[in-house]
């Protein structure tokens, strides 16, 4: 679970992380100047209301996050995804603890609680809901981008694998396509698209060749088509003679500029659109 969540930090949202504290403690002033309203004759002090915010807050945080975690771990016992519902009820959850905790830290019938932090709340709510959209976003992009990066490579070097340690082992010779593997059987249809591009049936180009058989150097045997510019930085390759890795985009045209890719270029060139 804390794999899952890290995967969604970066440094670039410790700004935003920070703004949000600033504004999660200034809330206080809105709860001190609440708390007056409800009864003009209580006084309490600015550093009382700042601990009421901290103690609220990391309340509300910490069993929401319990909620979230209680309610995946009953997820995966039952082979369920119940990430988006336990969001969801941890909002809630977090919710009410920090008015239970604010409750407890006043002298204040519940009902002048309610109305002395819904300023605060709907503030802190506000920043929230900002700073979740201002770096959880693009993070969550990010993450996608990524997830879909390794499972391209992943599926690359799986095919790569299926042509040299199956194909040419059991037939002595090259795939003449990548059809072939499955017409053989050693790969299912789908297995064919890119995770990057799943609206394509064929997501890879494969160019055969016999330095498969005499050592291959850095020809190129298969990479991923890059039709709709999901390539800016970087594709996946599989060599000849080698597994496959990810290039990045100045990387692979040094590498496609070889005479000896000179064939695969042109091939490359006829499926993607050229800038």
């Amino acid at each position: 679970m804390l794999d899952y969540i890290r995967s969604f930090a970066f440094w670039w949202q410790l700004p935003m992380i920070g703004l949000f504290l600033l504004g999660w403690l200034g809330s206080a002033w809105l709860l001190r100047r609440g708390v007056r309203r409800q009864d003009p004759s209580y006084r309490t002090g600015a550093g009382h209301c700042i601990l009421a915010v901290i103690m609220a807050g990391v309340s509300a945080a910490i069993c929401g996050a319990i909620t979230f975690y209680v309610v995946n771990i009953i997820g995966k016992a039952a082979d369920i995804d119940l990430k988006i519902p336990g969001a969801i009820l941890a909002g809630p959850v977090a919710l009410a603890i920090a008015v239970l905790v604010t409750y407890a830290m006043f002298a204040l019938s519940f009902r002048q609680t309610l109305r002395a932090i819904v300023a605060p709340l709907a503030a802190v709510m506000l920043l929230a809901c900002a700073t979740a959209a201002a770096a959880g976003l693009p993070a969550i992009q990010a993450r996608r981008q990524a997830n879909q990066k390794n499972a391209t490579l992943e599926r690359l070097q799986i095919i790569h694998d299926v042509i040299v340690n199956h194909y040419l082992q059991d037939y002595g010779r090259l795939p003449k396509k990548l059809d072939d593997l499955v017409e053989k059987g050693l790969l299912k249809v789908d297995f064919l698209r890119s995770p990057r591009d799943p609206g394509e049936p064929i997501g890879f180009l494969y160019l055969p060749t016999d330095d498969m058989l005499t050592g291959g150097g850095r020809r190129i045997l298969l990479c991923e088509i890059c039709r709709h510019g999901q390539c800016e930085e970087g594709r996946a390759i599989g060599l000849a003679n080698g597994g496959g890795r990810w290039y990045g985009d100045k990387e692979f045209h040094e590498l496609l500029s070889l005479s000896e890719n000179r064939d695969f270029a042109d091939a490359l060139k006829k499926l993607e659109p050229q800038k």
